[in-house]
């Protein structure tokens, strides 16, 4: 007899702070009045997120374990701050599906937040992607590439709080992804700037 197991589709993010939220609408809203930006999907304010590791689809007993393990393991890092200062457009200009805002370089407490997550999640047997840690934000998708290279715009440099990492839950729907946090993880405090 086979048991069918619950699989849950996962991530762990960082919810922006509510003066970065505030900064990323208003150029979501400057960038709709753009020629170029009449094809994109805004993501909405709730869903905007920093993606640190998507984990795909779990079991619902690993992802309890990792529930319960990043308790421990988040705590061991302080709050700090990314800056996110420059437009992107992924995977290029010239073939963009996705709009958002990025921030290089990644500072030394993200980069160490990100691999030590990465060690975190190896352990417990959920693969990892291999590639160079990106910090960035996305704003909108397109429906179909699109030639984005002739667009430009200055934004508002910001600076992302990352003052806690959130198991987030994606669940697929027809009108767009809907993300729920499974739980929330606080980083230990450094000082006012968190």
């Amino acid at each position: 007899m086979v048991m069918d197991t619950k699989r849950l589709r996962l991530f762990l993010g960082v919810r922006p702070d509510p003066e970065t939220l505030k900064t990323l609408i208003t150029a979501q809203q400057a960038m709709r009045q753009l020629k170029g930006f009449s094809r994109v999907r805004w993501v909405p304010p709730e869903n905007i997120h920093l993606t640190l590791h998507f984990l795909g689809h779990l079991e619902e007993r690993l992802a309890w374990d990792l529930r319960d393990k990043l308790v421990r393991e988040v705590g061991a890092h302080v709050c700090h701050a990314q800056k996110m200062d420059h437009l992107i457009f992924f995977p290029s200009a010239r073939w963009t599906r996705v709009v958002g805002v990025g921030g290089r370089p990644a500072s030394a407490e993200y980069l160490a937040l990100v691999q030590h997550l990465a060690a975190v999640l190896t352990e417990l047997g959920i693969g990892v992607e291999k590639r160079k840690p990106y910090p960035h934000l996305t704003l909108g998708r397109m429906g179909s590439p699109q030639d984005m290279s002739a667009v430009s715009m200055e934004i508002l440099s910001t600076e992302l709080k990352v003052e806690s990492v959130c198991l987030f839950q994606s669940q697929l729907q027809r009108g767009g992804a809907l993300y729920s946090v499974v739980a929330d993880y606080p980083l230990a405090p450094r000082d006012k700037a968190c």
